[in-house]
């Protein structure tokens, strides 16, 4: 009796796999969305990443220094202060918040779980381009009429046209994420 049910048993085989990969290699349990990479909107931000590092690195470059007057006799004998102009400064502060928020969005859209990156498709997107790009431009504009203004060097005016190309690549970025987002 015993061998007439296991004759008419059904057989079930279990295979297994091992993964044998090296886990000391912290991106291999990581995929790239090579889509988002190659696409119109990730080329443009990351044009926009580069034109922001840019600016960052020319108005940081002009701020300068000079002696200032020394009030306490606790201070050495040379003391160093900064002179940063109101649209210098206004332009870094937007200039690295900026940084790092289109970083994160950078890298979000990188490591993005689907084919495509769901985040053009939000509306934190596009309004956040588009509020970059009016504050782009009137800093880039400030910081231009100031230098001209006062004469000032080539570095800070390059810097300055440096916002205006990153407010321009907003505004097509946002208009972009705008459509995109009408897609859905």
């Amino acid at each position: 009796m015993n061998e007439m049910m296991s004759s008419s048993s059904p057989v079930i085989t279990v295979t297994r796999h091992y993964n044998t990969r090296n886990k000391l290699n912290i991106f291999d349990e990581y995929d790239i969305n090579s889509g988002f990479i190659t696409s119109r909107l990730g080329l443009l931000k990351f044009l926009i990443l580069l034109f922001s590092l840019i600016c960052l690195i020319l108005v940081l470059a002009e701020t300068q220094t000079a002696a200032c007057a020394k009030s306490d006799r606790r201070l050495s004998d040379q003391v160093t202060c900064y002179k940063i102009y109101t649209g210098d400064l206004f332009l870094l502060l937007v200039n690295f918040c900026h940084l790092y928020v289109i970083v994160l969005m950078a890298v979000t859209s990188i490591f993005s779980i689907t084919s495509e990156s769901l985040l053009p498709k939000t509306t934190f997107d596009y309004v956040f381009h588009h509020m970059a790009f009016g504050l782009y431009l009137i800093g880039g504009i400030w910081v231009l009429i100031d230098s001209l203004s006062d004469g000032r060097t080539g570095v800070i005016i390059t810097g300055s046209l440096f916002a205006l190309l990153c407010s321009a690549g907003h505004l097509f970025h946002g208009m972009y994420s705008y459509a995109k987002s009408l897609d859905v």
